[in-house]
């Protein structure tokens, strides 16, 4: 996976073309915890805005409410990627935001569910927002469980434009089968903070002000 991102002037948004019902049952917001110092982001994407925003989009693809996944994507968007296997087939990306909606569409009918574990926000971009670079579980009808039966292990990239909080880069893979979280290490290069277990963690590293 990889990330280019460049920055470009918005337009008003697109509404999607493909209407999902949401589903009854949504998770709670998990609780965050941000590590390092807060200070030195653009406006709007602090941290923990940055980290509202990443849940408010697993939550929205997780019940397929296209109303705000429409508000959660730039206009335009410079990409989005996903790979739910190891195969050509199981590759998607598109460069078009209206591309999006009929894939997250898809995906809602094979009840695929994200849930993050943890993500970090770099502010040093040069398209003058934010990047960050995440970690997650995801199970779905279509995917192979992973090695505890259940959900499997993701990773990815995406860059966010500011002030207004919207994603325009999107690049998410599924790991192997056979991959788990404990064969990455915690979060947060490798650090571990005591009292973080079961909440998500989100790595801070602007500069403090």
């Amino acid at each position: 996976m990889f990330l280019v991102a460049c920055g470009q002037e918005n337009a008003a948004p697109a509404k999607p073309t493909t209407t999902v019902e949401p589903s009854a049952t949504a998770e709670p917001t998990p609780e965050v915890v941000i590590i390092g110092p807060t200070g030195g982001y653009p406006e709007g994407c602090q941290p923990e805005k940055v980290a509202d925003l990443v849940l408010a989009f697993f939550d929205a693809y997780n019940t397929g409410d296209t109303v705000v996944l429409d508000q959660t994507f730039a206009e335009p968007i410079q990409w989005y990627s996903d790979g739910t296997g190891e195969k050509e087939q199981n590759q998607f990306t598109t460069y078009e935001r209206d591309g999006m909606f009929p894939y997250f569409a898809t995906r809602h009918t094979q009840q695929d569910q994200l849930k993050l574990f943890w993500l970090s926000v770099v502010p040093k971009t040069w398209h003058g927002g934010v990047d960050i670079v995440y970690r997650l579980q995801r199970k779905a009808d279509d995917l192979e469980p992973g090695r505890d039966g259940s959900s499997r292990l993701a990773m990815g990239k995406g860059a966010i434009r500011c002030p207004e909080r919207k994603i325009f880069v999107w690049s998410m893979g599924t790991l192997p089968a056979w991959e788990t979280e404990a064969n990455y290490g915690p979060g947060c290069h490798g650090g571990s903070v005591a009292g973080t277990e079961g909440k998500v963690v989100v790595c801070a590293n602007g500069t403090q002000q």
